[in-house]
């Protein structure tokens, strides 16, 4: 049975949820601006972006940063 294709999406602090899992290791990803020291720290790729889209994972920096 072939599974679906999954796109995750976050928005501030939830990117952090996923890294502290380590579901972002390695990607590239932002989360809140306070939160970057963390977000690399798991093992992410901590982005000075406002979005960040690697197709089936976006990650966005805050609530505001919406398209």
């Amino acid at each position: 049975m072939e599974m679906p294709d999954k796109l995750v999406s976050t928005v501030c602090g939830g990117s952090l949820i996923l890294a502290m899992d380590g579901l972002l290791k390695d990607h590239h990803a932002v989360t809140h601006h306070l939160g970057m020291g963390l977000l690399s720290a798991t093992g992410a790729i901590a982005a000075n972006a406002r979005i960040v889209d690697e197709g089936d994972l976006v990650t966005g920096g805050g609530v505001t940063f919406g398209p």
